[in-house]
């Protein structure tokens, strides 16, 4: 098979990929019985609840396990100091906004 032919080949599999991705992730809607009672993994609004708490009632991260977590991925926008805000979180699609932007 020549190069070509699996470049194409290649190219066709990520474009059915993304497609098929793509129409399977529709961003879930926020609702107002969403925002007052968020699912645990959710975090729809700054500090996760109208009463501000910021509490995660997530279980997996443990004061004997908190040792063994390492850096998942990072990006670099070259903005300094420009994402010190809270990300918001809708059933797993990360949302971060900076300054200035």
């Amino acid at each position: 098979m020549s190069y070509l032919r699996v470049l194409k080949a290649l190219s066709a599999a990520l474009f059915v990929t993304q497609v098929l991705h793509a129409q399977s992730t529709a961003y879930p809607t926020v609702s107002d019985a969403r925002l007052e009672h968020p699912e645990a993994g959710d975090w729809l609004m700054y500090r996760r609840t109208y009463d501000g708490s910021g509490f995660s009632p997530l279980k997996a991260i443990t004061p004997g396990n908190v040792q063994r977590l390492s850096l998942a991925w990072s990006l670099s926008t070259d903005l300094v100091e420009a994402h010190e805000t809270t990300p918001i979180v809708n059933q797993g699609a990360n949302v971060h906004n900076n300054a200035g932007q």
